[in-house]
């Protein structure tokens, strides 16, 4: 769902500013509160990681291009729960790298096909192996 959430916030910007670009200062106290919100309780690295593995964003060329720094706030993330285990950091970003080359069983055709049929959650869990590092966060 934090994938989601952060899809959402980003769309629901981008909508505003469109619908309201002739009228941008009757908009921009609404854009404060919306950053404001965003930047205090939202704007967080789990929210990111979210993000980068919902597939139906991370294999959205065009909307992820928009979102790229989503890969560093992942990054974070396996960086604190892998609590200075190199090798499980290690382990992570290379799962990391077969999720976003569609290598292995991500790019089997049942997985190409429910990257937007499918919730993320029930998606990652037909594709990761059950002794996959991201079982464990």
């Amino acid at each position: 769902a934090m994938g989601f959430l952060y899809q959402a916030i980003h769309k629901a910007r981008e909508e505003i500013l469109r619908r309201f670009r002739r009228n941008k200062m009757k908009v921009e106290p609404y854009l404060k509160i919306i950053d404001n919100r965003w930047d205090s309780q939202l704007r967080r690295n789990l929210h990111a990681a979210g993000y980068w593995l919902n597939p139906a964003c991370r294999f959205n060329d065009e909307e992820f291009e928009q979102h790229f720094s989503t890969t560093s706030g992942l990054l974070d993330v396996i960086e604190k729960y892998s609590h200075g285990d190199p090798e499980l950091r290690n382990k992570l970003t290379t799962e990391m790298r077969i999720y976003k080359d569609a290598e292995l069983d991500f790019g089997r055709q049942s997985a190409l096909y429910e990257r937007n049929t499918v919730m993320p959650g029930n998606f990652i869990t037909h594709c990761f192996s059950c002794d996959s590092a991201f079982f464990y966060l």
